[in-house]
């Protein structure tokens, strides 16, 4: 009985260390399966362990009863605490195995819209293959303009690779035309920095200075006034200009229909008077003092500016210095046409001025230069010059008596001289000879006359000449004379003083062979 006692002890050990063995070895092999994450050879290795534990399990049951039925009390705990333990392993069992089988997601959605991590849709800024996006809440990835937090950004639409749908568009000029923008804002173009915050105000990119409106970051083109609301605090106020690429303008610039100039470093308008020198013009282009209005325009022929007239060349807007004929191009409708002159600063002179060793007159409302004058004791000759001949400035003297004009001239002449002969002479003394002698003595024959009417004439600035030659009398005799030609209008006319004082006919403005005068022949002027 002792004997067969340890014989059915032995066996039941043998059962137990049996069982345990194999379920060690089942829960390895399942292990092992889980950490490789190969699916179909493992499972069924483990398939065949759990059947193998089940076969053994059976096996061992019998046995068991077997000794049970010979140890029951000793052995009742040992077996309760062997079935709870084949439970529980057939449990994990089933785990392991769902576990095994599902799948869990990563990546893009079958449609784009979403990305996932973990099985999980991101929300918010992802980074993905180098682009960012942004995902609404519910994981959807957002395309068009979109304000977020504090600053608007844009996604890309509409792309042919479904990929770059929602791509955030950064470090770039954009135009946001169409659907892309809300239907209340405008066509317009932005810039979108390196986080993708569209930029505003005035602002440096690359190698340009840039405008943004400050409310809609619409970039700006055109004239643009930029204030302290645009521009930094250590800049000042100006009028800019941008071109249809956005790029602030320097220097001189053609626009429509004007010239303007801008500063060539902070790119401000300029107005007034500027001496664009060879940092702001064209090549082709010459130093020059421009002057450019309140609107910026270059200004062009006659102006008046401040308390000044100043003229402006009509092709180039260069500021006129010095002696200038300001005829119809250059004048207002109103004004005549005249010589002014223009000091160094621009201004028009006026009166009397000692101008290059000389002395000049410019009438004191016109400015136009006085030739072939007489004003206040002054003799002022055909180029402007003050003539200074003591001959010229007496004979001026005298005609200012009478009157600057070329028939007072005439009269003057018949009434300042009485007629007398003169035995000794010659055509070769010259008109100044016999006008001083004239002047001195009040006498004179038709030489005197003729002589000191010629003065008068050039005085005045006419294209006149003292004439030698003689006249025809009825016995055909030729009679010594001399007498005036003066052309006006392309017509030459004959002024005569003598023929009135000797015949008492008027002789002024008459025609060759006109009814009334000598029948000249053998005649020339003499200067």
């Amino acid at each position: 009985m002792r004997k067969k006692y340890w014989r059915n002890l032995y066996i039941f050990a043998s059962a137990v260390f049996i069982t345990f063995g194999f379920k060690y070895a089942a829960l390895s092999i399942e292990a092992e399966t889980v950490q490789s994450n190969s699916n179909a050879a493992e499972v069924e290795q483990t398939e065949d362990v759990v059947q193998t534990e089940e076969s053994a399990q059976i096996a061992t049951e019998e046995q068991t009863n077997e000794i049970q039925s010979n140890v029951v009390d000793e052995n009742t705990n040992n077996t309760a605490a062997e079935q709870d333990t084949a439970l529980t392993s057939s449990a994990e069992d089933q785990s392991i195995q769902q576990s095994t089988n599902s799948v869990v997601q990563n990546g893009w959605s079958s449609d784009y819209q979403k990305y996932y991590i973990d099985g999980t849709a991101v929300t918010g800024f992802k980074t993905i293959d180098g682009n960012d996006y942004y995902f609404n809440d519910e994981g959807i990835k957002t395309i068009g303009q979109k304000h977020i937090g504090e600053n608007w950004y844009c996604f890309l639409k509409d792309q042919t690779d479904p990929v770059m749908n929602g791509k955030m568009v950064k470090k770039q000029f954009f135009d946001l035309f169409g659907s892309y923008h809300a239907s209340w804002d405008k066509d317009k173009t932005a810039y979108y920095d390196e986080n993708g915050h569209m930029l505003y105000k005035q602002q440096h990119l690359g190698n340009f200075w840039y405008c943004f409106n400050q409310y809609s970051g619409a970039m700006i083109t055109g004239f643009f006034n930029l204030n302290s609301d645009y521009h930094a605090s250590w800049d000042k106020d100006k009028i800019a200009y941008y071109d249809q690429s956005g790029h602030m303008l320097y220097k001189q610039q053609h626009l429509g229909n004007f010239w303007y100039c801008f500063n060539q470093y902070s790119g401000a308008m300029i107005t007034g008077f500027f001496n664009l020198n060879s940092d702001y013009h064209a090549s082709w282009d010459k130093d020059k003092i421009a002057y450019y209005d309140q609107s910026g325009h270059m200004l062009y022929k006659q102006q008046h500016l401040g308390n000044f007239w100043y003229c402006f060349n009509q092709y180039s807007g260069a500021m006129i210095t010095g002696f200038f004929n300001l005829n119809s191009d250059y004048h207002a409708s109103w004004d005549k046409d005249k010589t002014a002159y223009y000091d160094k600063n621009g201004h028009m002179l006026y009166g009397r001025q000692y101008i290059n060793g000389s002395y000049y007159y410019f009438n004191v409302y016109s400015g136009a230069m006085a030739t072939n004058s007489y004003i206040s004791g002054h003799l002022y000759g055909s180029d402007g010059k003050e003539d200074t001949n003591s001959l010229d400035v007496s004979l001026a003297k005298l005609l200012s008596s009478a009157g600057w004009t070329l028939r007072k001239g005439y009269d003057k002449v018949v009434d300042y001289l009485t007629y007398q002969t003169m035995y000794s002479y010659s055509a070769s003394w010259g008109s100044d000879w016999f006008a001083q002698y004239g002047l001195n003595n009040r006498v004179g024959n038709c030489y005197v006359y003729a002589a000191m009417m010629y003065k008068f004439g050039k005085l005045m600035g006419y294209d006149i000449h003292q004439v030698s030659g003689h006249h025809l009398v009825s016995s055909g005799a030729k009679i010594e004379h001399s007498w005036c030609e003066v052309v006006l209008n392309g017509t030459t006319y004959i002024i005569d003083p003598d023929f009135k004082e000797e015949l008492n006919k008027d002789c002024y403005l008459k025609q060759y062979g006109e009814s009334g005068t000598l029948k000249i022949t053998d005649h020339y002027r003499m200067n």
